[in-house]
């Protein structure tokens, strides 16, 4: 995997692609998916209360899946 940086560089071997809190003017993040500060909590309450419907008290002891399309403006 080739890395945003400066210069780019070439990354390999294991790591986690994430979900996490971006940042107000930049992504702050490498390969992760970021979410806007202002719409995190309510994309981390909605997938709580997800993920609390689908696995009851064992929640947080589970892997929610996910697939993030790239939707091009055609649906």
């Amino acid at each position: 995997m080739v890395r945003d940086g400066s210069p780019d560089y070439e990354d390999t071997g294991m790591f986690g692609i994430n979900i996490h809190r971006g940042g107000y003017n930049t992504t702050s993040s490498l390969g992760c998916q970021t979410i806007h500060p202002t719409q995190w909590d309510s994309f981390i309450n909605l997938a709580k209360d997800q993920a609390s419907r689908i696995w009851g008290q064992r929640w947080n002891k589970e892997v929610v899946p996910y697939i993030l399309i790239d939707n091009k403006g055609q649906v």
